[in-house]
C-alpha cells in the first residue's frame, strides 16, 4: 500500500484490501451521527421542508452517508468518492442513494452543485485544508457542513 494517504492509489488499495477489517464501515457511521445528533433540528427541518439537496464529499463506502437517510431522504441524498471502487460498493449496499466517483479536487469536475456539501472526518487528511475547503465550496449553493477531528 502507498504511503500518501492524500493519493487515489492509497484509497482504492485501502478500500479493496482492509477498509472492512479496520471498522471502517462502523466509523464512518459513528461520525456521521456524532455529526448529525449535534446539528440544530431548525436546520433539519428546513433542509426537509425545502427539499434541499446534500452531497456527502469523500462518502466511502456510504456507510456514513446511509446515517444521513435517518435525517433526509436519501431522494435529496448524494455520495461522493474519487475511489471508483467504494463507489462501487455503496451503489451496491444502498441503492435508494446516488452515489458518483468523481474528484472534486480536479479542476475538470462536472457544474453540479448541491444545496448543502456535508463532509466528515476529511479534512484531516490534507496538509492545506483551507485550499481544500475552497475548492470544495464552489460545489455548494448554500454552505458546507464539516466533521473533524478534535484532537
Amino acid at each position: 500500500m502507498k504511503n500518501n494517504i492524500n493519493s487515489k492509489d492509497y484509497w482504492e488499495t485501502r478500500f479493496l484490501e482492509n477498509w472492512d477489517e479496520n471498522s471502517g464501515p462502523e466509523q464512518s457511521r459513528f461520525f456521521a451521527r456524532t455529526a448529525l445528533t449535534n446539528l440544530p433540528s431548525w436546520f433539519v427541518k428546513a433542509v426537509n421542508a425545502e427539499g434541499l439537496s446534500i452531497a456527502d464529499w469523500g462518502c466511502a463506502q456510504g456507510d456514513g452517508t446511509n446515517v444521513l437517510v435517518d435525517y433526509f431522504p436519501p431522494s435529496n441524498l448524494s455520495g461522493i468518492d474519487f475511489s471508483e471502487e467504494s463507489i462501487r460498493v455503496a451503489n451496491e449496499r444502498y441503492p435508494a442513494i446516488s452515489f458518483l466517483a468523481q474528484d472534486w479536487l480536479q479542476d475538470d469536475v462536472d457544474e453540479n452543485k448541491y444545496d448543502f456539501v456535508f463532509s466528515s472526518n476529511t479534512l484531516e487528511h490534507f496538509h492545506d485544508p483551507f485550499s481544500v475547503v475552497r475548492k470544495i465550496s464552489l460545489k455548494a449553493k448554500l454552505g458546507l457542513i464539516f466533521a473533524l477531528p478534535y484532537r
